[in-house]
């Protein structure tokens, strides 16, 4: 099977979120009964904007960026950045708070400065904008440095 770390760690980051019920639960996919089928219909493993559309207007998408391999190319550090998009019509929770800043909470909660992926992750960035004029965006930029494919040894000058 073909296998990156990339898609590794995207995969380890999209069941750790629908194994938290809370955030499951703010998704408020009524049409989806179980966690594993909110991937690739609420949860994405990369950045998706068009065509999301269903009974749920909340959506999650995941980005992982390498920005720089360094001390001989051991170490890369990366940039994981996770969005949540929300219909305006369905911003309004029960939780006294919005559906974006409830969802983004529980995913800071869940990512900062846990190593549960494997590396520790630092809270660098948490924004929110308007998308469009249907749906709002929160943006959450995590910031780590990890192992840099281990496998393919020490580069040595």
């Amino acid at each position: 099977m073909i296998d990156s770390d990339v898609m590794k760690y995207k995969r380890k980051i999209m069941g750790l979120i629908i194994q938290n019920p809370n955030i499951v639960e703010a998704i408020n996919a009524t049409d989806i009964l179980e966690p594993d089928k909110l991937i690739y219909t609420h949860i994405f493993p990369f950045f998706k904007t068009d065509g999301i559309s269903g009974v749920s207007g909340t959506y999650i998408t995941i980005k992982l960026d390498t920005t720089q391999i360094m001390r001989n190319n051991i170490y890369k550090n990366f940039i994981l950045t996770i969005c949540v998009l929300v219909r305006q019509s369905e911003m309004e929770t029960i939780y006294k708070g919005s559906r974006t800043d409830v969802i983004a909470g529980e995913l800071v909660k869940m990512f900062a400065w846990n190593d549960s992926i494997g590396f520790d992750l630092e809270l660098g960035q948490d924004k929110e904008d308007p998308l469009n004029e249907t749906y709002y965006i929160r943006q959450l930029i995590f910031k780590t440095i990890t192992t840099n494919s281990m496998e393919n040894g020490e580069k040595v000058n």
